[in-house]
């Protein structure tokens, strides 16, 4: 384990449980992190990496087809928290701001690339993603949503309410961009806009 005053790349490796060196580059830590010549041979010729075969590939060792008509494939990640600023009216009618954290999901048909952002201020979204899920079910007659794609996140474990509405289920292991590049994508330009802003 590494030092806790060490900021080096390698560190920062070590503490997101030999995280590959792309996935690094998103982390927040990684625009006050020291990168050296040293640090990224070490990520390269990472031992523990190299035993455990570490490598961003799926691990059904099959290749996903992409899409061919909408609502086909849906992938769905949350971005954030994000710092943001809350409206609060007090007892005496006096309108004031508090801080809060909001979170992003993103719900992407991997065909059109149409999104739908869901903006809360918990993680835990399933009754509204259930939701959304069924009104882009009615909203195109004759084509239903048949997978979904995210990651091993909590609030999206009700296997259940998928199956009951006629949708795969398929899972994304998590810190594999990779595997998740429509999702990744649309959250790398949103945090872009972040930034901006």
């Amino acid at each position: 384990m590494p030092d806790k005053g060490d900021n080096s790349l390698l560190s920062l490796h070590l503490k997101y449980n030999h995280m590959a060196l792309d996935s690094l580059k998103h982390t927040p830590e990684y625009k006050t992190c020291r990168v050296t010549e040293q640090c990224l041979t070490g990520i390269r010729h990472c031992p523990i990496c190299r035993t455990s075969n570490a490598t961003q590939r799926p691990h059904n060792n099959m290749t996903s087809r992409e899409a061919t008509r909408i609502l086909e494939k849906i992938h769905c990640d949350t971005l954030g928290p994000f710092k943001g600023l809350s409206f609060f009216r007090s007892r005496d009618k006096k309108l004031s701001l508090i801080p809060q954290k909001y979170y992003i999901t993103n719900i992407i048909d991997e065909f059109s690339k149409y999104v739908v952002s869901i903006i809360s201020t918990t993680k835990s979204i399933g009754k509204v993603l259930f939701e959304e899920l069924d009104m882009l079910n009615n909203k195109f007659s004759g084509v239903r949503i048949a997978n979904f794609r995210a990651d091993n996140a909590p609030e999206l474990s009700d296997i259940q309410s998928f199956r009951d509405r006629g949708i795969n289920r398929e899972q994304v292991p998590s810190y594999s961009a990779e595997l998740y590049g429509i999702a990744e994508r649309i959250e790398l330009c949103l945090t872009k806009l972040e930034d901006v802003f």
